[in-house]
């Protein structure tokens, strides 16, 4: 399964969520974590919302949704886009993670932008 079907699973969408209503994030999926925007407007009295869920960096062979928290964070459509194209994203082995993980969880648990 490719990384597109991946974000159509049922799994992923349990996992967006979650993220978008935890504590964990720190905002609650209410606010842009790069440029502290409001991500939701109210249009005919529905809630909207321009919430992309970023991998701050890719493990190869993991799933979408098998991240800790700490390795997403949530933007506006045009703040990730920004994020891709000027910062990229590094992509760990599992063994690398795993052998790091402190050293990744310091590293990247608190940053918000390149």
């Amino acid at each position: 399964m490719n990384y597109q079907e991946q974000l159509n699973t049922k799994e992923w969408k349990c996992k967006r969520s979650e993220l978008l209503t935890s504590n964990y994030t720190g905002l609650k999926g209410t606010h842009c974590f790069m440029c502290d925007e409001s991500i939701c407007e109210f249009i005919n009295n529905e809630i909207k919302t321009d919430a992309n869920i970023h991998h701050k960096f890719y493990i190869k062979g993991r799933k979408a949704w098998e991240y800790p928290n700490w390795a997403y964070f949530i933007v506006h459509q045009r703040c990730h886009n920004y994020y891709h194209n000027h910062c990229g994203v590094e992509v760990f082995t599992e063994k690398y993670f795993l052998d790091n993980i402190i050293k990744i969880k310091y590293e990247y648990g608190t940053h918000n932008c390149c």
